[in-house]
């Protein structure tokens, strides 16, 4: 259910009903309820901000006002903003045990800094182009929205609640007051760290030893390092994480405002459970503890971030825009190609699309997996490639649409 008030739109539309639906965002969703009533139940409770009184519109059945109570026992919460932003509908949303279904707006809350697509929340295009998608895959990966609405609500009890809400609130303000002093900030490194840390960090039970295990090469780091330094790439996706090696490098070569997303469910793949691969499957039951420890030993968390996701379902959900893409995660074929194609649109223009391991794993047929992919990858869309050892790069020369699910 949903409140149909109309602070979203312009009153002198009012003269014609049709307007409030094609133009009002709450009127939008109103009629895509109406088309999709197995997904959505939206109705209208009232309009309470025409001369406040309410107004009686013809073909409208208005429904009950649902109580905060009432509303909270639906699985989906959708978020609008109004006059302003939403407040505090989106606190007790994220509070709920609800997936929140936030839709894009240039209207901003003093929290939002710490919240994270993909982890807390679901963002949803303006135009509501991606809502029905989002919710049908939702109700095919029922454990994916009870994680999702899991995070945002353990993010909202830390940051939201009582005092919590009063400290960060102040620190967000003093953070800001500093960046505005034409003198360096007071505030340290370690205590801005200590302020916005990552939640995924935060959530560690048990720091584990440092373990640099992994499989980066020292090829690996003179390409990456090359290919970062000479394109100032700030902003980084890398699939396929491991324990980190390649990650930390990456966050160690960006500048200090850079980030790097490091995606990977972090259950290893079939040949990590080969029970003669005693040297990479003693590491499975602790995955992605040990990645996120070696993070935070290396001291880089505030530019690393973890996305425990597949790396397709990754590109459907973020709308990150990435000035490089390093491609380490499945290494047969199909996967490396696919991933080529999900990320290829989350690459900025003259962007780099990077991978690892070109000589992998030679088959009897004398193909080599990761070079078929990239080559067939190429040719599709007519990029030229470079390869520096076990490392193949290309330059993205022309937009594309990022792809939704």
């Amino acid at each position: 259910s949903w409140i149909g008030q109309i602070s979203d739109f312009k009153l002198k539309d009012w003269a014609n009903i049709s307007s409030w639906t094609d133009h009002s965002k709450r009127g939008q969703l109103f009629l895509i309820s109406k088309k999709f009533p197995d997904l959505m139940n939206v109705d209208i409770t009232q309009f309470g901000e025409v001369n406040r009184r309410n107004i009686s519109v013809p073909n409208f059945n208005k429904s009950p006002l649902l109580s905060i109570n009432a509303q909270m026992l639906y699985k989906y919460q959708i978020v609008l903003d109004g006059f302003t932003c939403t407040n505090p509908g989106y606190a007790w949303r994220l509070l709920s045990n609800s997936v929140c279904l936030k839709l894009d707006s240039h209207k901003r809350q003093w929290f939002y800094r710490g919240l994270e697509p993909g982890v807390h929340y679901l963002p949803i295009k303006e135009d509501f182009s991606n809502l029905v998608e989002t919710l049908q895959y939702l109700r095919k990966h029922d454990d994916y929205a009870y994680q999702i609405a899991m995070q945002g609500r353990e993010w909202a009890k830390k940051n939201l609640v009582d005092e919590e809400l009063l400290h960060n609130y102040c620190s967000q303000v003093l953070l800001k007051h500093a960046s505005l002093q034409a003198f360096e900030p007071k505030l340290t490194s370690e205590e801005r760290k200590e302020v916005f840390s990552h939640s995924e960090y935060a959530k560690l039970k048990i720091l584990l030893p440092f373990n640099a295990h992994g499989f980066f090469s020292k090829d690996n780091a003179i390409a990456l390092s090359f290919l970062i330094n000479k394109f100032q790439c700030k902003t980084v996706v890398e699939l396929g994480s491991w324990l980190g090696s390649s990650t930390r490098h990456i966050a160690e070569c960006l500048p200090k405002d850079g980030l790097i997303y490091a995606i990977d469910h972090w259950k290893g793949n079939k040949e990590h459970y080969n029970p003669n691969r005693t040297d990479v499957n003693k590491f499975l039951p602790t995955l992605y503890e040990q990645f996120l420890s070696n993070c935070i030993h290396a001291k880089l968390t505030d530019k690393i971030i973890p996305k425990r996701m597949t790396t397709l379902d990754a590109a459907k959900l973020l709308t990150v825009k990435a000035d490089l893409i390093f491609i380490d995660a499945s290494h047969d074929e199909e996967s490396v190609y696919n991933d080529l194609v999900a990320w290829y649109p989350h690459l900025k223009v003259e962007g780099i699309l990077c991978g690892d391991d070109w000589f992998w794993n030679k088959t009897p047929n004398k193909n080599y997996p990761i070079q078929s992919a990239v080559k067939r990858f190429a040719k599709e869309r007519q990029l030229c490639f470079e390869t520096f050892g076990t490392t193949f790069w290309m330059l993205k020369n022309t937009e594309e649409k990022i792809l939704s699910f």
